[in-house]
């Protein structure tokens, strides 16, 4: 059985101990909104303060909207947040100026505590943990569901070729592989969770100053160079007998996720 039921996994409480889960708690949570999308369809924007976050992402036919902040402050409820948050703003163009109203007049917007995961095991049995309910991320390097993606295709290309005797071996080999380039992911997104959630307007003011003078691409080149060696996994081969037709493919390792 493969789960894969998000970073909240029903199936991670039944096969797992408390003591075999562990996180790291940003102290920082938000709203999740939806907007009307405008003529930047393949814009997404991300406004850091000083204890506060506002993030638009355009999807088909929508725009994702976050706002967030120091969850003793977001305790206010978000249209009390979001009337701080305006105070704070020296600009407001209407994109953001949307996202913050989005929030504000939502009866569905969904509260997201910034907190990741991460097990002591992935497999209990023939029960295996997949994504985000292995190892679930925060968003701050925006890798998560790459790494889940990949895990998926590491742990497929695997089964795809186990017999029901060595599924418990498969799911060791899996693990034993895939751990460590998922782990040194998620310690990436938690080193740019410190840098980013800022609540002190000086802290922020330091963060702000410290982000000019490191690029995005240097803050993510420990996940950049993960993502170019490609995973570690057996041969799916076919053993062709004498005088037959056919093909011989060989799948790659997803790229660039």
């Amino acid at each position: 059985m493969v789960a894969a039921d998000g970073l909240h996994s029903t199936t991670r409480d039944l096969v797992l101990h408390a003591n075999q889960v562990s996180g790291y708690d940003t102290g920082w949570g938000g709203w999740v909104a939806w907007s009307e999308p405008d003529d930047a369809s393949d814009l997404g924007e991300e406004l850091w303060g000083a204890g506060f976050f506002i993030a638009t992402y355009p999807v088909k036919g929508r725009l994702g909207v976050f706002v967030g902040g120091a969850r003793v402050d977001t305790r206010v409820g978000p249209e009390r947040f979001v009337a701080r948050v305006r105070d704070e703003l020296t600009s407001l163009d209407s994109r953001l100026d949307a996202a913050l109203d989005a929030v504000a007049r939502s009866n569905e917007a969904y509260y997201w505590s910034l907190t990741d995961c991460r097990c002591a095991t992935w497999s209990v049995g023939r029960v295996v943990l997949l994504g985000d309910a292995a190892a679930g991320f925060l968003p701050t390097a925006g890798i998560g569901a790459g790494m889940a993606m990949e895990s998926a295709w590491a742990l497929g290309r695997r089964l795809g070729t186990a017999t029901p005797e060595r599924v418990l071996d498969v799911l060791r080999d899996y693990e034993q592989a895939q751990r460590p380039r998922v782990e040194s992911a998620l310690g990436n997104s938690r080193q740019l969770a410190r840098l980013v959630f800022r609540r002190s307007k000086v802290l922020a003011a330091l963060r702000d100053t410290a982000i000019r003078f490191v690029t995005l691409e240097r803050a993510l080149r420990p996940i950049r160079t993960l993502l170019k060696d490609t995973p570690r996994v057996p041969s799916r081969e076919p053993t062709l007998g004498p005088g037959a037709r056919g093909a011989v493919h060989r799948a790659r390792a997803p790229r660039g996720l």
